[in-house]
């Protein structure tokens, strides 16, 4: 997401009437899939090898 999306989705999310609770719930999600992608190792080619002995 670009700066501009993110401030669109910052501005929509203050507009919900959020208890703080829910607030809490919200911003662990967001914690929670940022933590998850951060953990994720990226693969180059798709990640899989196609190496054959050849006899």
């Amino acid at each position: 997401m670009n700066t501009v999306s993110l401030n669109h989705l910052w501005s929509y999310l203050q507009g919900l009437s959020l208890t703080a609770s829910n607030q809490r719930w919200l911003g662990e999600r967001f914690i929670e899939a940022s933590t998850t992608a951060k953990a994720k190792p990226e693969t180059v080619g798709g990640g899989q090898s196609n190496t054959r002995s050849q006899a």
